[in-house]
């Protein structure tokens, strides 16, 4: 959400609470809580935002964290050379020059 990344941290019948993923150790105060019952007609209803964030968004961070799972998803049901997945995800995604320089190595995956 807003370039910011959420972990789940409880999970109840009727509601989920999220907190954001610096909250340990850069003591980020965001937690989101939001509607966690299928029966909800709008099951992803957000009943409260609490705290505020205490670093900036890195959206960059969250379009890796995307571009891992492709890779990780892809390696598992194909039978292609991974690093050749690897390449061949860097190739299809028109990343920024900023996002190129996160995006970690072959061998760092």
């Amino acid at each position: 959400m807003a370039g910011y990344f959420y972990y789940r941290k409880n999970y109840g019948k009727n509601f989920t609470t999220w907190e954001c993923e610096h909250r340990r150790y850069r003591q980020c105060l965001a937690i989101v809580i939001r509607s966690s019952d299928p029966n909800v007609k709008n099951n992803f209803r957000i009943y409260s935002i609490q705290g505020e964030h205490t670093h900036e968004p890195t959206p960059d961070n969250i379009d890796v964290r995307k571009f891992k799972q492709r890779v990780r998803e892809r390696c598992k049901t194909e039978v292609a050379n991974p690093r050749t997945i690897y390449e061949d995800e860097l190739k299809k995604g028109k990343y920024s020059r900023e996002m190129l320089a996160v995006i970690p190595t072959f061998y760092n995956m």
